[in-house]
């Protein structure tokens, strides 16, 4: 049976006032004894806990209804619990030591006025005589310094935290972008060699959640802006002493870590992502080159008239061995194309005035090598050349930022022959900017070409934008596009869009903004603190200090990275082309000519 409770821990409190921290660590780790017990039973996290109704047994247990938890007297379980009940532990420690400091905290100017003195009757013995009230604002005055410790550890924390789940995270997750080599211009960082290794870098984003700068909750609650965190290079914490402030802090935010770590890594270069690139089809139009366009093998009666070749001795090409021959009839002005394997008539030239007419046979439709006919070419006695396929032009692809995915077409018409076919992919910049090939584009390689583009400013050392491109290529050419940057080489690669780098700025300056108002805070506590607070608020000064100059680095890049994607969108564009390699030369399928703009 489990011993009667007594008093609630509520009760208990508003009694004796705060616990000592060694019982309020007691209470938390039957909490946890609790929780593991709850999560076994209930399949879900601990739920919030009310001091009202837990009680303090007769033998310090602590009971919730008809379950007690007693004191431990051996080291605590292994079991792990869930990142939102080590939160629910957190939240009930912080509320415990907090809550009769809360309501004793009073404003600096009231530390300053509550100045202990002499009573009239002692001054002869030079003992003070503390009154009760006077009593109140020396506790006060204790309280303010105590809560600005933990303010100030707690925002600082919320800077550093990330940092251990992402680069947990990076360990499981591959970036399809290789790794610079790290930067020198963050010397007052660590640079953490995971972050560098081209097998463990991992894509981030940085679109996020506005960040309200005029929000009521206590610096202590700001919960972290990952799209900024992740943009840190890895430091070394200097939370590593085993003070009560601070292992308080790393408390506090423990479950906020771990939530951090299960979370779902991005996906987004994965061949498996969710993400499904809506495809845009482009406007084409027929290019103005030697060839023609041939009908349908099926449709018999439709022709197609050929006009710059002489009609007298005509040759039959192709780039690859294809079973068909043509034999001419000068005499009759006739020509007769040939299936050669079956030995069937597909197609005849005749000549009408100066131009030659194409058309089908009715035979055609039973041949397997009709089909090829489009790849082949006429040429006439004077080395005049007629394309049996017609050319397609479009425009360039014009650099757009407000999504970090775009998937354009060209319908080519027909099929391309891959032994023969070569893509050119080419980009047109800004002057301002240099490209680099971390992957470059393989022209042979038309199913599936991977190529990776890094854009750079020399004026901007630190800030790149890579350009992945993903080619395939049959009867249309597509090319999924997806855009990424990074703010110093020691990072990893982020995909964007110009909002969420707009929304970026505005939370670096809602940030800063904080910043200062908390150095402001940390002066004036300073001036009332004791010589061990003092110490306390120096580091943590230091640690702010630091974060300063890291959030007005941040926020310098993020301006430089504006600037280079309006550069981009003003004047960079990406032509991608295809040609027929021919021993004299290249055939166009697929131009998009320089000067060209899509609407």
């Amino acid at each position: 049976m489990p011993a009667s409770p007594t008093e609630t821990i509520a009760d208990l409190i508003d009694r004796l006032g705060e616990p000592p921290e060694s019982v309020v660590d007691t209470w938390c780790d039957q909490l946890r004894d609790a929780a593991i017990d709850w999560e076994k039973h209930h399949d879900e996290a601990f739920p919030p806990i009310d001091l009202s109704l837990w009680s303090i047994g007769t033998q310090g247990e602590l009971c919730y209804q008809s379950a007690c938890y007693p004191c431990p007297s051996a080291p605590r379980s292994t079991l792990s619990i869930r990142g939102s009940s080590r939160a629910q532990i957190a939240s009930f420690r912080a509320a415990v030591l907090a809550s009769t400091a809360a309501d004793n905290v009073p404003q600096p100017t009231e530390i300053a006025a509550a100045k202990p003195g002499f009573d009239s009757a002692d001054a002869a013995t030079g003992v003070a005589d503390l009154s009760p009230p006077q009593k109140v604002l020396a506790a006060k005055r204790r309280w303010v310094v105590a809560a600005s410790l933990l303010i100030v550890g707690g925002v600082v924390v919320t800077i550093l935290k990330t940092r251990v789940p992402s680069e947990r995270s990076a360990r499981a997750t591959p970036s399809p972008f290789p790794s610079s080599q790290a930067s020198q211009s963050l010397p007052t960082q660590t640079a953490d060699p995971i972050a560098s290794d081209d097998l463990t870098m991992r894509l981030e984003t940085f679109d996020s959640k506005p960040l309200d700068p005029n929000g009521s909750e206590p610096l202590i609650d700001l919960q972290p802006i990952l799209s900024i965190e992740n943009l840190l290079p890895a430091v070394s914490s200097p939370l590593d002493r085993e003070t009560d402030v601070e292992k308080y802090l790393l408390r506090a935010t423990e479950h906020e870590i771990s939530a951090d770590v299960d979370a779902k890594p991005a996906t987004a270069f994965r061949a498996d992502s969710d993400a499904e690139v809506t495809e845009t089809p482009q406007s084409i139009r027929i290019a103005a080159v030697a060839a023609v366009a041939l009908p349908e093998a099926t449709d018999e009666n439709k022709r197609a008239r050929i006009g710059h070749l002489s009609p007298n001795t005509l040759s039959l090409q192709f780039p690859i061995d294809v079973a068909v021959e043509l034999n001419n009839d000068e005499s009759a002005g006739h020509h007769v194309i040939h299936d050669c394997r079956r030995k069937l008539e597909i197609a005849s030239l005749t000549r009408d005035q100066q131009e030659l007419v194409f058309g089908w046979s009715p035979q055609a439709k039973d041949s397997t090598v009709a089909a090829l006919l489009q790849h082949g070419r006429l040429r006439d006695e004077h080395g005049n050349a007629a394309y049996l396929r017609a050319g397609i032009e479009a425009d360039p692809w014009s650099m757009v930022f407000d999504q970090s995915d775009y998937r354009p077409s060209w319908d080519l018409g027909a099929a391309v022959l891959p032994q023969v076919t070569r893509l050119s992919l080419q980009l047109d910049l800004p002057e301002t900017i240099e490209l680099g090939w971390m992957e470059p584009p393989k022209p042979d390689h038309l199913r599936r070409a991977r190529s990776l583009a890094v854009l750079s400013n020399p004026e901007f050392e630190q800030v790149q934008i890579a350009i992945l491109f993903n080619v395939h290529c049959t009867r249309k050419l597509s090319c999924e596009i997806r855009h990424a940057a990074r703010l110093d080489p020691s990072l990893p690669w982020q995909t964007f869009t110009e909002p969420g780098i707009q929304r970026l700025a505005n939370q670096l300056l809602a940030r800063n903004d904080q910043f200062a108002r908390l150095q402001d805070q940390i002066e004036a506590w300073y001036e009332h603190a004791d010589s061990t607070q003092r110490r306390q608020l120096r580091t943590q000064r230091d640690q702010l200090k630091s974060s300063i100059e890291w959030s007005e680095t941040l926020s310098t890049r993020v301006a430089q990275l504006q600037t280079m994607v309006a550069e981009l969108k003003q004047d960079g564009k990406i032509r991608c082309e295809l040609y027929v390699r021919w021993p004299d030369g290249d055939q166009p399928l697929l131009t998009m000519p320089e000067g060209g703009n899509r609407e």
